[in-house]
């Protein structure tokens, strides 16, 4: 006769826990771990929603920002230009005033001219003449006579 002797491994439990309990334990372990796992990457779902919407208002208030700019770089140069239109404009009104003011003068000595020109009679010069003038005239008048 042949004796067989097995040689049995020792069971996976310990004698107080059976192979049962541990296998439940384990899935217990793991679902738990699991579970962890979901909660986590549900939370990190929902920052990576709220950073990708945060994101997009970003951009929006980038592009509307970016427009405002626009219009304001488009008014800054309008305002150039009609700043640059007035500066000419005020030119051309220094030449005129100057040109004004240049003929002025020479209608004024043209008429110095005239008035140099033109006699006048004695009579004439007395009907327009002011107490002041009058005085002026009596004086001169006087200062001849002591010569």
């Amino acid at each position: 006769f042949f004796f067989f002797l097995m040689i049995r491994r020792p069971p996976r439990s310990t004698h107080c826990i059976s192979s049962a309990a541990s296998d439940v334990y384990k899935r217990q372990v793991s679902t738990q771990s699991t579970w962890e796992m979901t909660n986590e990457i549900q939370r990190k779902n929902a920052e990576k929603r709220e950073l990708i919407e945060e994101c997009r208002e970003l951009q929006s208030e980038y592009r509307s920002s970016k427009a405002r700019l626009e219009k304001v770089k488009l008014k800054i140069e309008e305002s150039r230009s009609y700043l640059c239109k007035l500066e000419n404009k005020k030119e051309l009104k220094i030449k005129s005033v100057a040109r004004l003011e240049t003929a002025e003068l020479k209608l004024k000595q043209k008429l110095q001219i005239i008035d140099c020109l033109i006699s006048v009679s004695y009579t004439h010069l007395r009907a327009h003449e002011t107490s002041l003038h009058l005085v002026c005239r009596l004086l001169l008048e006087k200062k001849k006579k002591k010569k």
